[in-house]
């Protein structure tokens, strides 16, 4: 009877190990706060890599994580590992799908304009992560507007992508911006 219940045991370890192991490293790295910055910048890395990717199959949806981390990690560290994590991110997710274009220099220049721009808005003007968010979001769009213009492409043809993003960073903002910031900011 005894050996039936720890050959039980022994099976029911065997079959929800991975899953027991995965909760307790993600309680490790939630409780330690190195093993936050060592794990949260290259997943939201991953983040934004596997959003242009998978952006490229689905027209009109707006939905990056590229924003986001640039915005997270240039409040959580510097507007440096901001622009980082976002050329990061972009110029991998994009060169995956094979979307790297003379565009994509409009897009890495709003980035560095939205790393610099999240410190100041946060700390200096006190602004709250989600209006930041939707704010800087609608100020990236505007810059990269100009430089779509400059370039030759007309902007309204992603009215619907641009609007739907405005909506979805506000929905991520909401839901997880300040969550997102109070696990990598480390005290």
């Amino acid at each position: 009877m005894n050996r039936k219940k720890q050959n039980k045991l022994g099976n029911m370890w065997e079959k929800n190990k991975k899953v027991v192991l995965l909760l307790v490293f993600l309680f490790l790295v939630f409780l330690i706060p190195s093993l936050r910055r060592f794990f949260g910048i290259p997943f939201l890395i991953a983040l934004g890599i596997l959003s242009m990717v998978y952006i490229q199959f689905i027209p009109y949806c707006g939905l990056e994580f590229i924003f986001f981390p640039v915005v997270i990690v240039s409040i959580a560290y510097n507007p440096l590992l901001g622009v980082f994590v976002g050329f990061v991110a972009y110029i991998v997710g994009m060169g995956m799908a094979g979307q790297l274009t003379a565009y994509s220099i409009v897009t890495l220049a709003g980035q560095v304009m939205v790393a610099y721009m999240a410190p100041l808005m946060y700390f200096h003007w006190g602004m709250p992560i989600v209006i930041l968010g939707v704010v800087l979001k609608i100020m990236n769009l505007i810059v990269m507007s100009i430089g779509w213009i400059l370039l030759g492409f007309n902007p309204f043809e992603a009215m619907i992508t641009n609007v739907v993003n405005i909506l979805l960073n506000y929905i991520f903002f909401s839901l997880f911006g300040a969550l997102f910031l109070n696990l990598l900011m480390v005290v």
